[in-house]
């Protein structure tokens, strides 16, 4: 059988492959366009960057003051946060597709405050290197007080699906005004 784009039977023209480049270009030009892509563009980042500008500028910018000073305070106290355990009161080997695991950890932030933070289950299947190669990640919630910069969080996860499933928490700096969660590049795993 040769293969549809050398089949040229008359004219030296692979009449079967331009009838189906026609179709694709018939039916994917209304989705993948000029017009589509500056939409998309507009609605998935010119716009909201504008309205994010405009509250920032508000009241004489304090907000934009506010957060150089909050980023300031959390890139200076980064190295006290870590995670110091993690557990499940559940066992994984009884959870079922469909079913969910509830996660507790003990994190010390050290000067910073809850508020300052994103504590986060992250799972997903593990590799044969036990690792998490694709997660997804579910967020936790202060639960508990435990004196000198130390916090409990509890959380849980929903099992999707089958096979060997993997967690662990990590934090990041977390602040309404950030523009993405990764926005300062920290992070602490446990």
């Amino acid at each position: 059988m040769v293969p549809m784009f050398y089949d040229r039977k008359w004219e030296d023209v692979p009449r079967e492959w331009v009838g189906r480049m026609k179709v694709a270009i018939r039916t994917i030009c209304p989705n993948f366009n000029t017009y589509r892509m500056v939409e998309d563009y507009s609605v998935r980042f010119y716009i909201p960057c504008c309205r994010r500008r405009k509250v920032l500028f508000d009241h004489n910018r304090k907000p934009v003051y506010d957060l150089a000073d909050w980023k300031a305070r959390v890139a200076q106290h980064w190295h006290e946060v870590r995670v110091d355990q993690f557990t499940s009161p559940d066992s994984l080997s009884d959870t079922v597709c469909g079913s969910s695991l509830r996660v507790e950890a003990e994190v010390t932030l050290g000067s910073l405050r809850p508020e300052d933070v994103s504590v986060q289950v992250f799972y997903g299947d593990i590799d044969e290197h036990d690792q998490i190669p694709e997660g997804e990640n579910s967020p936790m919630a202060c639960v508990e007080d435990l004196g000198n910069g130390r916090w409990r969080y509890a959380g849980e996860i929903v099992c999707k699906k089958t096979g060997q499933l993997g967690f662990t928490v990590r934090i990041l700096p977390d602040h309404p005004d950030l523009f993405n969660k990764h926005e300062l590049g920290l992070i602490c795993w446990a």
